[in-house]
Order: structure tokens, then sequence, then C-alpha cells
């Protein structure tokens, strides 16, 4: 198949830049990219009318059967399953098509992640850290099924770890700090120690994987990043005495998620409840990331969110790297692509679109370069390893 009039962005299709090229699938890798126009038309290719044509996108922090839905399914797994699996198809209408989901009720992640391998159902490539590892200290769950283990003691996090993996998890998901999400949570407090960080870090590396980190207080950042950790999710407190840290430490990266920080709700009293708790760490975070940005840090792209959920639609991690973090628009589009791909193990297999790689792909009308809310919008066409999996 020939995917041709194409515009290609040199910096993530290997160099090659073109307002009228083509690009080639075989067998569900990238056979050919190219400036030239394709003047011969074979009878299999497609005439993308001048749309940008993007790798396929990555979210590194999201929640399958965490939020929208999961509130009328507590207590009943089967119809959260059945419902998961529906709502891993939307990741596609948005143009993801590689996600990590950090945190799973009853692990219903790896069993969607199974019956997409299985091609049962379309979804994106999961990764997935199954249920999260927190301490005592963790803040009641809100009524949130089988989320989370509450352990202490390095040996104990050895266990929980193992566990995880045992039952098919990609890599193990801590609570380093408190939660912003529960309305009871304090998430300025690090409630785990460096024992038990490491000792999840240690289980890791057995098992050929890593740790990712819910860490919004600067002291668990830290702690995280002496430990070993590969992601810190969030960053919230980052201090710039931490940044630095982060930025001389190898194989660490940092995936903030500002979207999370997207007030939804419309009732009076609950929007103003949110508005002030989560819009003083959207400024935070916004800060802090910037001055990483300019520090030329490699930055994950995270939402925090679901795939039907408003920052989804709305597009608001782009929108809000761009307002907030004020990054360029091509930058937000490395981040959300080549650079995801790397820290989730996937370079030189996704995230660009050049020869032999998957052919992951997404069409977008207009120039994302020029404007980034065109992303406000489902995109044109999707294709996962070669196949169409969405078009409007």
């Amino acid at each position: 198949m020939i995917l041709y009039n194409i515009r290609l962005l040199p910096e993530l299709s290997g160099g090659v830049s073109a307002e009228h090229g083509y690009l080639e699938i075989q067998a569900g890798k990238i056979k050919m990219v190219s400036a030239t126009e394709l003047t011969t038309i074979p009878a299999n290719a497609i005439n993308c009318q001048g749309m940008t044509l993007l790798p396929g996108f990555f979210d590194l922090h999201t929640h399958l059967d965490l939020l929208g839905f999961s509130a009328d399914c507590q207590g009943e797994p089967l119809e959260m399953l059945v419902k998961s699996a529906k709502q891993a198809n939307c990741y596609l209408k948005h143009g993801f098509t590689t996600v990590r989901i950090c945190g799973s009720q009853y692990r219903i992640s790896q069993y969607v992640k199974e019956m997409v391998e299985q091609g049962s159902i379309n979804g994106p490539t999961i990764l997935s850290a199954g249920k999260i590892l927190g301490t005592s200290a963790k803040e009641k769950n809100s009524g949130i099924d089988e989320l989370d283990y509450f352990q202490d003691g390095p040996w104990a996090f050895v266990k929980a770890a193992r566990k995880e993996f045992a039952y098919g998890a990609d890599f193990i998901k801590i609570y380093a700090s408190g939660s912003a999400f529960n309305p009871t949570g304090i998430p300025l407090n690090p409630i785990m120690t460096k024992e038990e960080i490491s000792a999840a870090v240690r289980a890791a590396t057995e098992a050929n994987s890593y740790v990712a980190a819910h860490a919004h207080a600067d002291q668990a950042i830290r702690n995280c990043i002496e430990c070993g950790v590969r992601t810190i999710e969030h960053g919230t407190y980052m201090s710039q005495a931490t940044l630095n840290l982060l930025v001389q430490t190898p194989n660490c990266f940092w995936i903030p998620t500002l979207s999370a920080m997207f007030v939804s709700q419309t009732e009076p009293n609950e929007r103003q409840f949110w508005l002030s708790r989560l819009q003083p760490m959207l400024e935070q975070t916004s800060g802090i990331l910037s001055q990483a940005y300019v520090a030329g840090v490699t930055l994950g792209f995270g939402t925090d969110s679901a795939p039907d959920g408003k920052q989804y639609a709305k597009g608001i991690e782009f929108q809000y790297r761009q307002k907030y973090a004020k990054m360029k628009n091509i930058d937000i589009l490395l981040q959300a692509t080549k650079d995801s791909a790397a820290i989730a193990g996937f370079a030189g297999k996704k995230g660009e679109l050049k020869v032999a790689y998957d052919a992951d792909l997404v069409l977008i009308a207009g120039n994302p370069v020029e404007d980034l809310s065109v992303l406000s919008h489902q995109p044109k066409s999707v294709w996962k390893a070669g196949k169409l999996v969405f078009s409007i």
C-alpha cells in the first residue's frame, strides 16, 4: 500500500521533508519514505490530499479502567473488562497507537492487552503495570477496587513486584508520594523510604524491566532518581536542585501530565474544589517543566487521562505544553512520538517514519508545526502496523 500526496516533517521522517511525498507500507512495516511526488499511481495507492502524515502517538501515562465509566463498575470486574475492551479502541480514534497503562483495577489492562495482541479487538500496543504498589501511608483509595497493593518494608516490595511480573506486568508502578486525584491525598508528602524504592527497582531489574514512580513531592522525586527509577510520573513539585540531578542522571526520564490538571467538572462547588486544588499544581509544574525543556531534558508524553475523556477529545496535553510550558510545536510532537518511543523501549522500531519501522501512522488535516490546534480534533485516518484502524 502507498500513501501519496503527503506532507512529511523532516524531524519525524528521518530527515525527509516533503509537501507531496509518499510512503509505502509492506507487511506492517514502512518500506519506503520519499520526498518525490508520485507520478505513476498504483491501484493500491491512497491520495492523502496534502495532509500531514505523522508517526502514531504515545501516551506513557494513561488509565484504561480507572476513570470515566469505572465508577459504575465497582465490584463488577467482568463488566469493567467489557467496557475497557471497548474503550481501548478510543485510543486509536485520537491517533494514539502505543500506550502505557500506569495502574489497572483487577489487572484488567493485561487482559485487554492479550485481546489486542490476539486480534480479538482493535486497540493500541499496550504496556501494562498491573496493580500499583504503595505503602500503608497511602491514602484511603476512595472506593477504587483492586488497584493498589499496600505493604511496608523492602522485602514486601520485592514480593509484590515479583507477583505483578508473574501476572504479566510489563513494568512496575509505585506510589512514592501522596496523590492529587484522591481528595484526601497530600501530594507534598513522600510515602516510601529509599530502601523500599530500591527494593522495587531491584526486583524490576531482575525481570529485565523498570519502575515508574508516581511522585509529586520534591523529596520523593529525588529519592526515586537516586534509587534508579526509570520514569518520574507527574513531577509536580520538582525543585531546581532535583532537576539538575535529573539532568545528570542517565536513563531516568520525566513524564509530565499537565492534562491531569484540566478541570472538567461543571457542578459549581465541585469545580471550585478541583480548581483550587489543581490550578496551583498546574502552574507549579509548568514553571519547572519549562526550565527542563530549555535545559534539553528528554520528556515523555503522558496525559493521566482516559481516552474517552475531554483531555483526549480536546488535545489538552498538546495545548497545555504549548500554553503553559512554552514549548515549540515540533518539540511537543517529538515528545509524543520519537522521544516517548525511546523511553518506552521502542527506539528503532516505532516513533518515526523510517524504513523498517512499524507502520503506526496518523494522518492529520493541516500542519501541526504551524498550528497545534489541528490536534484538538480527531485525525483523518490512523493505521496500526499498516492496517487502517480509524478513518473519518
